[in-house]
């Protein structure tokens, strides 16, 4: 069941949760600082949750977990993220 409510009556959630809202339209970057694309999508799996970025006109999936997402700053809307090898391949 989808459930609607305007954003500003959304209950803060506590450190290291996050809507799904506010992680659509964040810029995500390598830890180097290198901006690699924006988060499209956001979508559950039977383990973890997976972002959809957008590079260039390419979509890259991205675990949801703390191997892969290393920091996701609401005020800056960005993400920060561990480039494995193959991740973006």
């Amino acid at each position: 069941m989808l459930i609607r409510i305007p954003r500003e009556e959304a209950i803060p959630l506590p450190e290291g949760q996050y809507y799904w809202f506010e992680l659509v339209g964040m810029a995500v970057l390598s830890e180097a600082g290198e901006k690699l694309g924006e988060i499209v999508e956001v979508f559950a799996t039977g383990s973890n949750d997976v972002y959809v970025m957008k590079r260039g006109k390419e979509e890259v999936y991205l675990p949801a977990t703390k191997e892969i997402v290393k920091q996701i700053d609401r005020q800056a809307r960005t993400m920060v993220i561990h480039v494995m090898e193959g991740l973006l391949d």
